[in-house]
């Protein structure tokens, strides 16, 4: 049988990921192992201590989970859980999880022991059961500025634009068997907003569904985090289309991004 350490770098047992083995050992010359909690502590521990009788024994005593477990707070718990899987989409390495949330990270203040008291104390608890943490027009970190609570349905609404659309607006569509560009949205059922020969007026109507039933333009957002997709551009979207677009928005109060964001992004494309 060979003495060999099996390397446990980067495996996850319950709330902990082995991060790297120490020079040190313990009593019973095992050596420890550094171990990140899902909550930000570090801990040492040898791999003996993570199993006990066939079962996990994967505690971290400086973690919140630990105390939660005692309270009643539901929403508590709930909010907890929630905020352990931003860390895990923002920090997991699976490549299915770097396809949708690669390039998204977490705010410092918003990590390390601390973490989750500071997410509490920023976004407050998870308002029900049917809400969750939602980053606003996708923005590519979790922090209190680009963050929110929302119901599944604004998440929906607001996710990224898919990489098989080929307008590149969201819910426009160039009809081809009838040589029409069309526009939609979901509200309770998909809902033709336009119908018509027009890439430019297609949009237009897009835009404004979205400010008159979600109250915020979604749109607006992808493209002030991502600036305006080269697919839109190619089929008729103009700078100073954008340009008269986004100050009707803002007059509206239809952007949930801040107003300095918005605006530098205006500067941007009139420096261009």
């Amino acid at each position: 049988m060979s003495g060999k350490a099996i390397d446990i770098t980067g495996r996850r047992f319950g709330s902990l990921v082995a991060v790297k083995r120490l020079d040190r050992k313990n009593s019973n010359g095992g050596y420890l192992w550094l171990f990140l909690c899902d909550c930000g502590a570090e801990l040492e521990k040898s791999t003996g201590c993570l199993v006990h009788k066939g079962k996990l024994t994967n505690k971290c005593e400086k973690c919140p989970r630990e105390t939660l477990r005692q309270e009643d707070s539901g929403a508590k718990k709930r909010t907890y859980s929630i905020y352990t899987k931003m860390l895990g989409r923002a920090y997991h390495k699976y490549e299915e999880y770097q396809k949708l949330y690669g390039g998204v990270d977490v705010c410092q203040r918003w990590v390390g022991v601390n973490g989750f008291e500071n997410f509490i104390e920023d976004m407050g608890e998870c308002p029900s059961e049917k809400h969750s943490l939602n980053r606003v027009a996708c923005s590519n970190i979790y922090s209190k500025e680009t963050c929110e609570w929302a119901t599944g349905k604004t998440q929906m609404f607001e996710r990224r634009l898919l990489p098989s659309n080929k307008s590149g607006v969201t819910g426009v569509k160039w009809r081809q068997e009838k040589l029409v560009w069309e526009a939609r949205i979901t509200i309770d059922k998909p809902t033709i907003v336009y119908y018509g020969k027009s890439f430019k007026d297609a949009v237009a109507a897009r835009l404004e569904a979205e400010v008159v039933n979600y109250g915020f333009c979604k749109t607006l957002g992808d493209w002030v985090i991502n600036g305006l997709p080269e697919k839109a551009v190619e089929n008729g979207l103009t700078v100073k289309d954008v340009v008269k677009w986004t100050k009707l928005i803002l007059k509206r109060g239809g952007s949930k991004l801040p107003e300095t964001q918005v605006k530098a992004f205006l500067d941007s494309l009139k420096g261009g």
